[in-house]
């Protein structure tokens, strides 16, 4: 005959195991949903660094446009100097870089290019590249300079005078 403390030993172990069982897949249950929970996080989070990646390349494409504007500018600068050492054929190179990099800035190198060209005694390349920054932008000076290329250089005085005209039509 068994003792009534053989018989409670093994249900013991039992019940024991059992619990054990239950609280192990109560912690399993607890940690699939912190993990599904955890999943949606990091989901969000992953979303959050795309936009965030979003506006950095924009803000990236900004710096880049400012470096591009700066490096443009020092090529104006440069071609500027250039001219007053009448370094003109490294000035050519300066402002044709320019109208090549940013066109924003244009009219300045079409200006400059025509000013050399006048001072290599190229007519008629000066006349296009003084034509070319009154395509951009009127400017008293553009006409004077066309009139008095048409005029005492290219033997066209009825473009002299258009350009005259609109030269003192300009304040």
């Amino acid at each position: 005959m068994k003792k009534r403390g053989e018989v409670f030993l093994p249900f013991f172990i039992l019940f024991l195991l059992a619990s054990a069982n239950t609280y192990a897949s109560q912690t399993l249950y607890s940690l699939i949903e912190k993990s599904q929970i955890l999943d949606k996080r990091l989901t969000q989070l992953e979303q959050k660094l795309a936009n965030i990646e979003k506006k950095l390349m924009g803000v990236s494409s900004i710096h880049w446009k400012e470096d591009r504007k700066r490096i443009t500018l020092s090529d104006l600068k440069k071609g500027y100097e250039l001219i007053s050492k009448r370094k003109y054929k490294e000035a050519i190179r300066c402002f044709k870089k320019v109208l090549k990099e940013n066109p924003r800035y244009a009219f300045f190198a079409y200006y400059n290019l025509g000013y050399i060209y006048a001072q290599f005694k190229d007519y008629l390349k000066a006349a296009k590249y003084f034509e070319e920054s009154l395509r951009i932008k009127e400017d008293k000076d553009v006409y004077y300079n066309l009139a008095v290329i048409y005029l005492h250089y290219l033997n066209n005085p009825q473009r002299a005078q258009d350009y005259y005209l609109k030269y003192l039509s300009k304040k």
